[in-house]
Formats: C-alpha cells, structure tokens, sequence
C-alpha cells in the first residue's frame, strides 16, 4: 500500500473518530450519528479505491461491535436477506451460461441473423445482452465476459484494432453498443445487475414493496425505447467506416461450425434458463420468491451436471460479492432503522420547499445521476445514497412505489457515463478503441438522451401505471 492510501485511510479514521467527538445533531440519536460516521468512511474507502470493497466493509463492521454502535446480529443482518442470497445464486447461474457456451451461441446466432450491416450488427449486439440480462446479474460477467470478446472478434475480423486509427472502421461502434446498452438492460430487470435486488430491500426497509414484475412492468416501455434509439444514436455519434459487413456473418458461421452441435450441457442450461425467466416473472402469482427460484435454478444446475461445485469454488467474484454485499446490506439498513436516511432525505426535501412533486423529483434525479462523476463504484454510490434520496423524494409528496423506481432505474443508467462507472467500464475502455475524451463525450450525450427519454416517455406510462 502506498503513502497516498494510507493517507487516505487517516483521513477517513479521523472523520469517524470526529463523529464520536461531536454531538448528534437535531433529529439523531448518537448510535444513528456514529455509524453514519463509520459509513461515510467506508463508503469514502471504497471510492478511493485504497482497499477492495470486501475487506473494507468486513472492517466498518468490526469498527461497529468495537464500538458498541451495533450488536452482533445487527452488523451482520444483511446476510439473512433474501437479496443477497439471490445475487450470491445468480453469479452461479451466470457461470452456467458462460461455461457451457450458450450464452456465446445465443449471441453468434443473433449476430448471423442481424450481420449483414455494421447498425445491424449493432442491434445484434443490444439483442444478445438484452436476452442474457435477466439470468446474468453481473454486468461484469455479460458485457465484459460473453458481449465483449464477440464485438472485439468482430471488430478484428474487418481489421479494426484498438490503440491505432484502425479502430474507427467498426470496433469503436461496437465497443460503444457492448457498453451503453447494458446500462439500458440493467435497468429492465430486477435480476440483471447486482445491487439492483439491494435496492429493492433498501426500498423494503421504507415500506415499499418491488418484485421482478413489478420492475419490468414500470422500466418496459421507457427501456424499450432507450434499447431501440440507442443502438442508431450511437451509430450517429461514432459512425463507422464500414456500414456493410456480410463478413460478420461468415464469422459467426464460423465459429458456430466450431462450437458444433448444440451440446446436452447447452440444452440443459436452455431448460433452466427459460424456467428461471417462468418463475422470475410469474412468481407473484405463483408464490415463489426471486431467490427460491435462483435457489432452484441453481440446484438443478448440480443435480443435472451442468456445473460442480468444485468449479464453482473457483468463482472468486460471487463470494467476494456476497461478502461486501452481505456487510454494506447491512450497514444501510440499519441507518434506515435508525432514522438517518429519512433525516438526510428531509434536509435535502426542505431545499425544494415550494416545488411541485414532479419538479422536485427530476432535480433529485439529475443530481442523483450525475452525482456518479464521483464514484468508481455503482454500489457504493447506491449504498451511500439511494435511501437518502427515495426518502427526500417521498417527503416532498412523490408517490412511494414510482421514487424508488425511478431511483432504481437511474442507478443503471449512470453506469455509462466514465470509463470507471461501472465493472465493465475498464474492460471495454482498455480494449482502447476509443480515447478518454470520446468515452467521456459519448457517455454523456447518450446519458442526456437516456435521461430524456425515461422522463417523458417514462412519466406518460407512470401515470398510465399509477
């Protein structure tokens, strides 16, 4: 560790010892102002990257039963929820898709059928995403490990390659689609990104009740319309070079010739694959929650061999997941029990005193959105302020339901705005098909265009809802 993060832990130590110095103020009990302390310091870790999530989390814990501001079963209450359960079976779901080769088939299939233009293979792109967002909760996993190495193989196959000029005959484009949409397919289904199920138990903790239905009834028709512009958008943006491409579809022939034929592994994850999506989206009336159906997808991926356990041992993202999401589950319900969101919330409400609803909920969601400039991390950024901002939302007379959704979808949202705004964000960027300043460009303008789209059509279909 170097001089500059251990300067940045002193600072964050000092500023929660400063809240066990200082009096609570009005409105705050002590126990609710000291763990906002430990709070802010490791939410303030974390965005400053001097040490992975996991640990630092597991550490703001331990500071707590040192100091007495929680007991045992309140630090670790986050890891009896259902939410992380679920994301904790997801990740195994996803490895499913990536190592029996489905989720790659799927997505050569789609680029033979669509690959005839470089728009087209644009959509093909946005359509393979789309089918594998709602069994893939990592974004990391969908767009970095299956979206990603189709894109860069295609960008490769017309000779486009990253860190020289080449790049702008198609790979920028793509490289461009791979990343943008999955902010769009995130923001579709409650199982397609990981703290999306934190947020419905954050949103829980504030007596609003949001299952897969729900959520994908509420962001369909406005997701919809961002998934179909924003391929063409982009196509506008970062035109490429080559606007026919019949050698995209040679390629996937090619490489579905060499995958063979579909294997009994393939089948079997295409048979849970499609009962997961039955239950996800049936459960309500079905009486089965979003993590037993994970929890039985999950065992019929041991009891049919898809996967062994002793390969899933190996998945170092789905514990080190489990872990800080469990810690920082737990942290921000407990600033939720103890009053502190709602009292964050009423302090940024009394700032809008006067504003219709309406108004008032669009200035939080911009400042809410773009707050994201300032995190290296989407689940940091939703730990730290998704209740906060819902709670203010909510006491300025927005409907409770429609605040923590439109929270929720903007959540996703802002994951295409930097190259480190989200998991996949380093990946795709180091692929260097694009410079700092065109990534940054490009996010924006697809962020202004995202963020337009979500309120107007949005509003008209929330209404319709509500």
């Amino acid at each position: 560790m170097n001089l500059n993060n251990n300067i940045k832990l002193v600072f964050c130590a000092l500023f929660a010892l400063v809240t066990f110095i200082v009096g609570a103020p009005n409105g705050l009990t002590e126990q609710a102002w000291h763990l906002l302390g430990i709070f802010i310091s490791v939410i303030a870790i974390v965005v400053s990257g001097s040490l992975p999530m996991a640990p630092v989390t597991i550490l703001g814990l331990t500071v707590c039963l040192l100091t007495n501001t929680l007991n045992f079963k309140q630090s670790f209450t986050g890891f009896q929820s259902q939410v992380v359960w679920l994301v904790f079976m997801a990740f195994f779901i996803a490895t499913g898709f990536i190592n029996t080769g489905l989720g790659k088939r799927i997505s050569l299939y789609i680029i033979k059928a669509l690959g005839k233009s470089t728009l087209g293979l644009g959509y093909g792109l946005a359509l393979a995403d789309l089918i594998l967002a709602p069994a893939i909760p990592s974004v990391t996993a969908r767009s970095g490990g299956v979206i990603f190495p189709i894109a860069q193989s295609l960008a490769r196959s017309f000779n486009s390659k990253g860190h020289d000029k080449s790049r702008d005959i198609i790979g920028t484009y793509l490289i461009f689609v791979a990343f943008q949409i999955t902010a769009i397919t995130g923001a579709l289904f409650m199982t397609a990104m990981a703290a999306n199920p934190m947020m419905v138990e954050l949103a829980g903790s504030q007596g609003i009740s949001i299952d897969f239905y729900t959520w994908f009834l509420f962001a369909a028709i406005p997701g919809f319309v961002s998934f179909f512009i924003l391929p063409f958008l982009l196509y506008k943006v970062s035109p490429p070079v080559i606007k026919n491409t019949p050698q995209a579809i040679s390629m996937a022939n090619k490489s579905l010739i060499d995958m063979g034929k579909i294997s009994s592994a393939e089948l079997k994850m295409l048979f849970v694959f499609i009962l997961l999506l039955i239950l996800w989206s049936c459960g309500k009336f079905l009486c089965v929650s979003a993590t037993l159906a994970a929890l039985i997808g999950f065992s019929l991926l041991i009891l049919l061999n898809i996967v062994t356990w002793k390969s899933l041992l190996k998945i170092q993202g789905a514990f080190d997941t489990f872990i800080w999401f469990g810690a920082l589950l737990s942290l921000a319900t407990n600033l939720n029990k103890f009053g502190v969101s709602t009292w964050i919330g009423s302090s940024a409400a009394s700032l809008l005193t006067g504003c219709e609803w309406y108004v008032a909920l669009f200035l939080l969601v911009l400042i809410y959105f773009y707050c994201h400039y300032l995190f290296a991390s989407m689940a940091a950024h939703i730990a730290a302020l998704y209740s906060p901002f819902v709670a203010a939302a909510i006491s300025i007379g927005s409907p409770k339901l429609l605040a923590a959704l439109v929270f929720a979808f903007a959540s996703n949202l802002f994951s295409g705005l930097t190259h480190y705004s989200s998991g996949p964000a380093p990946i795709l960027f180091g692929s260097g098909y694009a410079s700092l300043g065109k990534w940054w460009k490009t996010g924006f303008i697809c962020s202004v265009v995202n963020v337009i789209i979500w309120i107007i059509v949005g509003s008209m279909w929330w209404m319709f809802l509500l």
